[in-house]
């Protein structure tokens, strides 16, 4: 988990009461030099420092459209399997909730799942049906009554998860 992700959770945690570890103490991840540390802490503050929206973390147009190109696919390809154009044709169809999240960020996350699971869906998903079927469940995951919303759920996987890895 990168510096930035710790501190934003740390900071949700504490908004909420939480008064369990500090995610702010975590302990550093391995860097050649405490020079590298801090200069990758202070550039990751401030990358997320610029996505604040309202008090809510949000993902940029470039970090979309940089995630976007650097998907790793299961099938073995690599970028977005679905376009924007392609998901606007699904979006309305499908009942999604465009106040907690935007079109981009649901087709980001239809990618996203794309990427992660098309594999293991092959077998059960015709190729004429995936928009439909991964729109779907990136709504679903989006709309997760057990996490923040769609928005600021999509960005903290980015930072935390995607963007801490680089």
């Amino acid at each position: 988990m990168n510096n930035t992700a710790r501190r934003i959770i740390g900071e949700r945690m504490r908004e909420s009461g939480y008064r369990g570890r500090d995610y702010d103490d975590y302990p550093r991840h391995h860097h050649d030099h405490d020079y590298d540390y801090e200069y990758d802490r202070h550039e990751r503050r401030h990358k997320a420092e610029r996505h604040h929206e309202k008090g809510e973390l949000r993902l940029t147009k470039a970090d979309i459209k940089h995630w976007k190109h650097m998907l790793k696919n299961g099938d073995g390809s690599t970028g977005e399997h679905f376009t924007m154009e392609h998901m606007r044709e699904v979006i309305h169809h499908i009942g999604a909730n465009l106040e907690e999240y935007d079109e981009m960020e649901l087709c980001m996350t239809a990618n996203m799942l794309y990427s992660d699971l098309c594999e293991a869906l092959r077998p059960m998903v015709p190729k004429e049906k995936e928009a439909v079927v991964y729109a779907n469940m990136a709504k679903e995951w989006l709309e997760d009554d057990d996490g923040p919303e769609g928005s600021e759920k999509l960005a903290l996987y980015y930072y935390c998860i995607v963007d801490g890895d680089e």
